[in-house]
C-alpha cells in the first residue's frame, strides 16, 4: 500500500495524497463525510493500515483507503467537537478523545462506545470561550501514562490509562497549552507549549521550568 498522508482542515473536511504529497485530493460528499467538515484531530494505527479516525464537528468518523469511504462511528462525541485524539500504541482500538468544551472521553472497543473520564477542566476561558483539549498523548516511557495539554486549563495527567485525570504543571508559564512531548534523554523529559514558549519538567509534570531558546520570539 502506497504511504497515505492525511491533512484535516477547518472547514474543507480531510485532503488525501498517494504521492507524497505531489497532489491532493478531497473526497466529496458521498464519502460519508461533508464536504465543509471541520476536522482538528486525526489518528491512524500501525496494526490498521488503510483506516483513519478523524474527529471533527459533528463526531468521529473512521476512513476505510480499501472502499475510500467514511464511516460514523454515533457515540456522546455526536455532541461536541472533537480537538484532540490518539489511540494506544499496543491497542488500536483503546482511543482517548479530547475535546471543546474541555472534557476526555474513553473507548476500548474501537470507537464503538466512549465513556467519560473522571477529571476536573475549566469550563470557560476569557479568550477562547469554551476551553479546548488540543493534545492527548500516550507516554512512551510509561505504558498506563498519557497526557493532556488543554487551551486554557495547564497541562493534566492520568496514570490509568486515560479513566482519570490531574492537573499538574506547576510554575509552568502559561495555561495556555499547545503541544506536548514526552522524552527519554538519560531521564525522562516532558515538553509543553505554550504562546510564551517552551517548558521542561524534569519531575513527570510536577513543575515545569521555562525553556530559553536561542532564536526570535
Amino acid at each position: 500500500m502506497p504511504n497515505l498522508l492525511c491533512v484535516g482542515t477547518a472547514g474543507m473536511s480531510v485532503w488525501f495524497s498517494r504521492d507524497d504529497g505531489e497532489t491532493w485530493i478531497r473526497p466529496y460528499i458521498e464519502s460519508g463525510l461533508y464536504l465543509e467538515a471541520r476536522v482538528w484531530a486525526l489518528s491512524a494505527h500501525p496494526q490498521r493500515p488503510g483506516e483513519v479516525l478523524a474527529g471533527t464537528d459533528s463526531g468521529l468518523y473512521r476512513w476505510n483507503e480499501g472502499d475510500q469511504k467514511w464511516t460514523h462511528l454515533p457515540s456522546v462525541l455526536d455532541d461536541y467537537d472533537i480537538w484532540a485524539m490518539a489511540q494506544a500504541p499496543d491497542d488500536p482500538d483503546t482511543i482517548v478523545v479530547g475535546t471543546q468544551p474541555a472534557h476526555i472521553f474513553v473507548s476500548t472497543d474501537g470507537g464503538k462506545s466512549f465513556t467519560p473520564a473522571q477529571g476536573s477542566f475549566a469550563d470557560a476561558c476569557i479568550f477562547v470561550g469554551k476551553p479546548r483539549v488540543t493534545q492527548i498523548l500516550f507516554d512512551p516511557v510509561d505504558r498506563d501514562t498519557l497526557w493532556a495539554g488543554v487551551e486554557i486549563d495547564g497541562v493534566h495527567r492520568s496514570t490509568d490509562r486515560g479513566r482519570t485525570w490531574k492537573k499538574v504543571g506547576q510554575r509552568i508559564n502559561s495555561e495556555d497549552i499547545h503541544g506536548l512531548a514526552v522524552i527519554r534523554n538519560g531521564s525522562k523529559l516532558v515538553y509543553a507549549t505554550t504562546n510564551r514558549g517552551l517548558n521542561v519538567s524534569h519531575d513527570n509534570g510536577e513543575t515545569f521550568a521555562f525553556q530559553e531558546l536561542d532564536s526570535p520570539w
